[in-house]
């Protein structure tokens, strides 16, 4: 893992997998509450999903 992606990933602004990055919707959402916390329970599930 590159110094960067391992920085961003300790800093909570992205999750990682095996292919894939996730951004914390945080950074990126626009929009409904309600929409944001679903993205971000699926931002905290992201990375459980592979372990």
């Amino acid at each position: 893992m590159s110094a960067t992606l391992k920085l961003l990933k300790e800093s909570n602004l992205i999750q990682q997998r095996t292919g894939a990055i996730m951004l914390n919707p945080k950074l990126a959402h626009r929009g409904k509450d309600t929409k944001e916390k679903y993205l971000l329970t699926k931002f905290d599930m992201f990375e459980e999903d592979t372990k």
